[in-house]
């Protein structure tokens, strides 16, 4: 019976407190951090389009090995995951 009185009452805790806990505030955009992106974006979708359009297999390789480093280069701007990258849609 113990073990039943514990679970009740932290059963009581866990679902009585209130929800605090949040990974990050929201904070707007600026435009510094817009900019970056945009021009990020600008780069990624060149070599998108070297990707999926060059003629020769090297190419898009070259194209691909450098569309890695700059997509986490640029989800490291503060705030880049707000951003929808319109340019690197289908």
């Amino acid at each position: 019976m113990p073990g039943f009185k514990v679970l009740v009452l932290f059963l009581i805790v866990l679902f009585g407190m209130p929800q605090t806990n949040y990974a990050q505030p929201f904070k707007a955009m600026t435009l510094d951090e817009r900019k970056s992106i945009q021009k990020s974006e600008d780069t990624l979708a060149t070599l998108a389009r070297g990707i999926l359009i060059s003629e020769f297999s090297e190419n898009r390789m070259y194209a691909c090995h450098q569309f890695i480093p700059a997509l986490v280069r640029a989800l490291k701007t503060h705030n880049s995951f707000e951003y929808k990258f319109p340019r690197l849609e289908n």
